[in-house]
């Protein structure tokens, strides 16, 4: 099975994303799209933070060069550090990405705006640099703002779509200056049983969600058609943020079925329109 192959199992949004790119460097953008897919599923399905951080630190030392016949023996690694050599990826944008997946596996309450902005520049927007990177063929791809705003909105809306499961293991995502202007606080966020009593919080993050989308939009619309593939993550999340916003509240309390055409048919467009 190759790369491709495993990201349109894992995910075919992104895998429907990279068939934009040149074919030659498919498999480059694949291999960062399954790192960040695999560090993700860390954070998710570590029961204790220690065990998460011994996989997490395989792959910065995979990725430092300090597991040879081991990385080798593993396709994502392999074709990663590859791409790190061919694009001049640089490691250490790799080791922020990874040092943000660590403290996300001790669950610790965000306390305001600028520390979820932070925490979602580094593991949401590092991703679109570097995939803007490679398409550029190792240059700087010059669309920093673009990819910072466009990471954050991207961001948002996955807390959005994750967060009835987050509450119902215990995990509050909204920041807690976020609850605070609302009336509320971790402890009764986290045991809201109607929708009305979340709505004010979610309807916070949508907010932070549109403002972040409205400044990648006015960073995005001189972009290249060449780059564009590295941001079509971000029309996707765009094209879902509507129907999130309509459920409110309710998104605390139960998980929204996804959409799944308009999300391809806005990636489609953006890839051919870009973001005029």
């Amino acid at each position: 099975m190759t790369l491709l192959d495993q990201l349109r199992d894992a995910d075919r949004e992104r895998h429907f994303a990279t068939l934009f790119a040149p074919a030659g460097k498919r498999e480059a953008l694949a291999a960062l799209a399954l790192f960040e897919i695999d560090v993700a599923r860390v954070v998710e399905r570590a029961r204790e933070p220690a065990a998460g951080e011994i996989r997490l630190q395989w792959w910065r030392e995979a990725l430092a060069g300090e597991r040879g016949p081991e990385a080798a023996g593993n396709p994502i690694a392999s074709a990663l550090l590859g791409a790190i050599a061919r694009f001049k990826l640089p490691v250490a944008a790799f080791d922020r990405l990874l040092d943000a997946r660590v403290a996300d596996l001790y669950h610790d309450p965000v306390p305001d705006r600028a520390a979820l902005e932070a925490l979602l520049g580094e593991t949401r927007s590092v991703p679109l640099a570097l995939a803007a990177q490679i398409l550029a063929d190792g240059r700087d791809a010059g669309i920093a703002d673009a990819c910072g705003h466009g990471g954050v909105a991207l961001g948002c809306v996955a807390l959005l779509q994750s967060l009835a499961r987050d509450r119902a293991r215990g995990r509050v995502t909204v920041p807690l200056a976020m609850l605070a202007a609302t009336g509320s606080d971790a402890e009764r966020f986290a045991s809201a049983q109607d929708a009305a009593e979340a709505a004010p919080a979610v309807a916070a993050l949508v907010a932070l969600a549109r403002e972040h989308f409205a400044s990648f939009r006015s960073a995005a619309r001189p972009v290249p058609a060449a780059l564009r593939p590295a941001l079509l993550p971000v029309a996707a999340a765009q094209a879902r943020l509507p129907a999130l916003e309509r459920a409110g509240g309710r998104l605390a309390i139960h998980s929204l079925r996804q959409p799944v055409l308009r999300p391809i048919l806005a990636m489609a467009r953006r890839a051919v329109m870009g973001w005029r």
